[in-house]
């Protein structure tokens, strides 16, 4: 769907513009496979309990490419879909962020949760979106909830977007809810 370019566009424009996430540690995609066979590989040594670790190495070990474009980070994510795609349905996504280096590398530099509940009337859609973006060590940078309405042909009507503090309770409450689904999220078999 042309709206998931969007949404890459928007966060690829958000994160680039924040100074904080160059300073972030970064990860290449050789080092989360590593991950994904062995524990020694690519996490800083202040990693939380919390079972981020556990999360990035799934997403590593199951997630899918999708390479980059011009100034668009490549990903490597995975998304759950509750729900026919082309009635009213809730969509899942989280995502790895990075570039692509000459030698081929992938280079982490932020993940992506976003959830989305897409309501579909007549032609339109009405996409109602969190999306809470975090550093590589999984402390959250930013949030934001968006409302979108846009044609089935992928025609964007209206789009309504404003930030959120990570602190607050509500913003706080809805991130560790999706983390925890993402946690206890069992991959399709590859």
């Amino acid at each position: 769907m042309r709206f998931q370019k969007t949404v890459a566009i928007f966060a690829a424009v958000l994160c680039l513009s924040v100074p904080a996430f160059s300073a972030a540690p970064s990860f290449s995609l050789d080092a989360l496979k590593g991950l994904a066979g062995s524990d020694e590989f690519g996490m800083p040594d202040t990693q939380p309990t919390s079972g981020w670790q556990e999360l990035v190495i799934k997403v590593a070990k199951n997630g899918t490419f999708t390479p980059g474009a011009e100034d668009i980070p490549s990903t490597l994510g995975l998304k759950k879909i509750t729900g026919a795609e082309n009635a009213t349905h809730q969509s899942e996504y989280i995502n790895l962020w990075g570039f692509v280096d000459e030698s081929g590398t992938f280079a982490a530099f932020m993940a992506t949760l976003v959830s989305e509940k897409w309501t579909l009337k007549g032609e339109v859609w009405t996409v109602e979106q969190r999306m809470h973006i975090l550093d590589m060590a999984g402390d959250p940078q930013r949030a934001t909830k968006a409302v979108i309405v846009e044609k089935t042909d992928g025609q964007v009507l209206d789009y309504k977007s404003e930030p959120a503090e990570v602190g607050d309770a509500d913003v706080a409450a809805h991130r560790n809810a999706v983390l925890d689904m993402w946690k206890a999220f069992k991959p399709a078999a590859k």
